[in-house]
């Protein structure tokens, strides 16, 4: 099988895409067992023999790619022949390549909700572009690939296939974290966000886990992903959700590290504060993510009143009836765990938003403004290129404020221990996180 990855001039984004793929090819020993996969680039306007462009080149440096050798191809009836795909990063490549007889080898790559939408072309721009296109190109071509892999024209050889299953992915940080982490515990394995409707989350959970691979799911997810496990963890089945999963002896595991994530978190967001050892807790959202943020308040003693919100208030009433089902008393009667029509007026020492509002970049979950008087603390299980709104907010309000990529790095170490059965190289996650935004 031929790839075929199609731009402007075939010195940034065609290229870096190729870089990409060559990765996810080699990891997955595409080039093993019989196969023969082959991957290249070219441009409809390329001048032949240009070298990649500065910020593709830095851009696909950072993930320990290289494209110091790379020179430019004009795309040609030729190349159109011998290509099996072609994906291209515009329509207007896409229009060229149909004129050459591409017929129905031509694609654009997908995004994060599967629609066939223009890759943002950096030419030009300052180095975060080329780095934001080349994360979004890391999406996109893992997509690809994990679509030919099922379409039947390729599959993988001794590489292990680790995803985030979600709707949307493509702000996910895990590839990032992972990747990382596998590349320096010299791991065959390559991880990449895969945009998943809820009508497929069982079946691509599955096939993951049973060639040998594994992952996590994040939002809408988690809860769906329950029912596709053979074996779940205490975790699991106290809180209904399912974040990370894998295969031993072709039967299909399941945790929630979640829950060993937020103790990290909250722990680390106390710590030096002069707090009650059990505080007042409001929790907004009542999904997977307020699942472990519940089960780790009861379970480990954390809080002396929890108050549960929600936008639809019975889907919190449900929640809090579940834990009161599946905690044990002595755990649950001095936590006065209750569901509440409203935050207003309430007046916690700490706000969880375990909601998915602010993911991307926009709105608030609640007003502090509405609150009694200001929470000492707010942990914003939200994570985004930038400073989530409502960490903002409260950092002017003068509250102690972080957003979820602690949270992030602690579940994903974690999930590495329920893979690998170790711990991944310390400290590898959380220097691969890119900076945040203010």
């Amino acid at each position: 099988m031929t790839i075929t990855f199609v731009c402007t001039g075939n010195t940034c984004r065609s290229p870096m895409a190729e870089a990409v793929a060559r990765r996810l090819v080699d990891v997955h020993g595409l080039r093993e067992h019989g196969n023969r996969v082959v991957v290249r680039s070219a441009g409809v306007a390329a001048l032949p023999g240009s070298p990649a462009s500065l910020g593709a080149r830095r851009a696909t440096a950072a993930a320990d790619l290289r494209l110091d050798a790379h020179r430019s191809l004009r795309l040609t009836e030729r190349l159109i022949a011998e290509s099996d795909v072609i994906a291209c990063m515009g329509r207007g490549h896409a229009a060229v390549a149909l004129e050459m007889e591409g017929g129905a080898k031509v694609r654009l790559l997908r995004d994060e909700e599967g629609r066939e939408l223009e890759v943002a072309d950096p030419f030009g721009g300052r180095q975060e572009e080329y780095d934001r296109t080349f994360r979004e190109l890391e999406v996109r071509v893992g997509g690809l690939l994990a679509g030919l892999f099922t379409e039947g024209f390729a599959r993988p050889g001794k590489g292990a296939s680790y995803v985030v299953l979600g709707n949307p992915v493509a702000h996910s940080l895990s590839p990032a974290i992972h990747n990382a982490a596998f590349r320096r515990a010299g791991r065959r394995a390559v991880y990449w966000a895969r945009p998943t409707r809820s009508a497929e989350c069982g079946t691509v959970l599955r096939a993951v886990a049973l060639a040998g691979g594994g992952g996590n799911v994040t939002v809408p997810l988690k809860e769906e992903a329950v029912a596709s496990l053979e074996i779940a963890s205490r975790a699991v089945a106290a809180t209904g959700a399912c974040n990370t999963f894998w295969a031993e002896d072709g039967v299909v595991h399941g945790d929630n590290t979640d829950v060993e994530g937020f103790l990290g978190t909250w722990r680390g967001a106390l710590e030096g504060l002069r707090l009650p050892a059990a505080p007042d807790v409001l929790v907004v959202g009542a999904g997977g993510a307020a699942r472990a943020v519940l089960y780790a308040l009861l379970n480990f003693g954390l809080a002396k009143r929890i108050d549960l919100w929600n936008r639809t208030s019975g889907r919190a009433q449900r929640l809090v009836e579940h834990f009161a089902r599946v905690t044990p008393p002595d755990r649950l009667s001095g936590h006065r765990l209750r569901a509440v029509d409203s935050w207003e007026g309430a007046a916690p020492d700490v706000v969880v938003n375990a909601t998915s509002v602010g993911i991307d970049g926009e709105g608030l979950p609640l007003d502090l403004h509405g609150l009694a008087s200001p929470p000492r603390v707010l942990i914003d299980l939200v994570y985004g290129k930038e400073t989530t709104p409502l960490v903002r907010k409260a950092l002017a309000l003068g509250i102690s404020a972080r957003d979820g990529r602690e949270m992030l790095v602690r579940q994903a170490e974690a999930s590495y221990r329920c893979w690998f059965g170790e711990d991944p190289p310390a400290g590898v996650m959380s220097a691969a996180l890119p900076q945040t935004r203010h």
